[in-house]
């Protein structure tokens, strides 16, 4: 049985930076979640070609989620101006990028408009 949407304490999120795609899904349990351009992952970036089909994955604990670039991922993960292979992100951080997209946490399933638009 899928947890009800009140049950769910955090959401990763994918904006593009013209803001004009994104995507979220909730964080739920503590199965890694597939972050790619596949059909198959769960959360998807279609809109990106740097993203690899399978690129990262995003594994919960307790207080973060703990994101790591797979073998699959062609291009780096991207923390500020650093190129990093694996980040731990809690909600309120800023956020990492792949390519031209922003992927963060929120504590909502709702984007803001900040957010929407690629503004951190």
């Amino acid at each position: 049985m899928a947890p009800a949407e009140a049950d769910i304490r955090i959401w990763i999120h994918a904006v593009s930076s013209c803001g004009t795609h994104s995507s979220s899904v909730p964080v739920t349990g503590s199965t890694p979640l597939l972050i790619g351009r596949s059909n198959t992952a769960h959360l998807q970036i279609p809109w990106d070609p740097l993203v690899s089909r399978r690129h990262a994955a995003a594994t919960p604990n307790d207080v973060s989620v703990l994101i790591q670039r797979l073998p699959e991922g062609r291009n780096p993960l991207h923390l500020g101006n650093l190129s990093v292979n694996r980040l731990e992100l809690k909600v309120g951080d800023s956020g990492f990028r792949i390519g031209q997209t922003h992927i963060f946490l929120s504590d909502t399933p709702e984007l803001s408009r900040r957010r929407r638009a690629g503004l951190r």
